[in-house]
């Protein structure tokens, strides 16, 4: 048996941690099956050696070093690790990795992170913010850097939400805006790692004028332990990596919530919208619309003014 690090995701996840203390040539067989997980799972010992430029008996030594006696238990433990979803991380890149190769392992980080998101989200956090932003009169988003950008996304999402939403970048404005919340108001608290000295001290202005905070996170932390309602999200360390994955799973989770909150919403509402983007469709093609309809009743959305991109 090995000493190699074990873990509770699967065998991909053992070889990203076990990729410090392997040989060289048993480096080539790890950064193979890393780069094509999927392929590796249904070739042979030899068409693996040959993919990675070494001899067979070193992909069976590779094989020993995961803690396997023979190749094919090596295989059937891949096999279960691709069914658990458990992606090779940035760390899995080396710098003798071919551009095909980092590409590969890079979609895969992220296809894989989305698809733990989905798994691990919580379905009663997210109708729980389905419901109070359909009672909420506004939004307002607090965030910044990958977090901030999350936050102007959300914003544009504004017709599905149906509710005015304020996306302030500075600080300053956050905090004022937060001040200026009421019990009608949602605050979309977003921080990857929910230690977002601004974020909370903005979320607990809101909070003592009544607003209900919603936090994204991804992981639980302060800005949670201060929510009302709480959604987590995958995440990677910060601190060495760019927050890629962390910000598609927001982004994703954005969209879950705008989409559920447009379909609550009657039919009126979505033919109004529906409207809406057949303009907005023909501003971008330097259009204009006859159409001087006055807007009546609440169900009107806003009307959109001025250029677009």
């Amino acid at each position: 048996m090995t000493d190699a690090p074990t873990s509770n995701y699967g065998l991909l996840n053992q070889i990203v941690l076990s990729n410090d203390s392997l040989r060289p040539s048993e480096k080539k067989v790890s950064s193979v099956i890393l780069a094509a997980p999927a392929w590796t799972s249904r070739a042979t010992l030899a068409d693996i050696a040959t993919q990675a430029g070494v001899s067979e008996p070193s992909v069976l030594r590779f094989a020993r070093r995961m803690g396997f006696e023979g190749f094919q238990d090596f295989k059937y433990a891949l096999i279960q690790s691709l069914a658990v979803g458990i992606p090779a991380t940035h760390e899995s890149v080396g710098s003798d990795d071919s551009l095909a190769m980092i590409t590969n392992k890079v979609f895969e980080h992220s296809i894989e992170s989305l698809r733990r998101t989905r798994d691990e989200l919580d379905p009663e956090a997210i109708a729980a913010a389905v419901t109070a932003i359909r009672s909420a009169s506004n939004i307002l988003i607090l965030g910044f850097g990958a977090s901030g950008i999350v936050g102007q996304d959300a914003a544009q999402k504004f017709p599905l939400f149906g509710i005015p939403i304020n996306a302030p970048v500075d600080y300053h404005q956050q905090f004022i805006a937060a001040n200026l919340s009421d019990k009608e108001t949602v605050v979309l608290a977003i921080s990857n790692t929910a230690m977002t000295m601004e974020v909370i001290e903005s979320a607990q202005e809101a909070k003592m004028r009544g607003a209900t905070i919603l936090a994204l996170c991804g992981r639980r932390g302060p800005i949670s332990e201060l929510a009302d309602i709480v959604i987590t999200h995958s995440t990677e360390d910060t601190d060495i990596y760019t927050p890629t994955t962390s910000r598609l799973a927001a982004l994703v989770i954005i969209d879950v919530l705008a989409v559920s909150v447009a379909a609550s919403h009657d039919g009126i509402r979505m033919v109004h919208l529906e409207r809406m983007k057949s303009r907005l469709s023909s501003l971008r093609h330097g259009m204009r619309s006859t159409d001087n309809e006055p807007s009546v009743g609440s169900d009107r959305l806003p009307a959109v003014k001025g250029n677009t991109t």
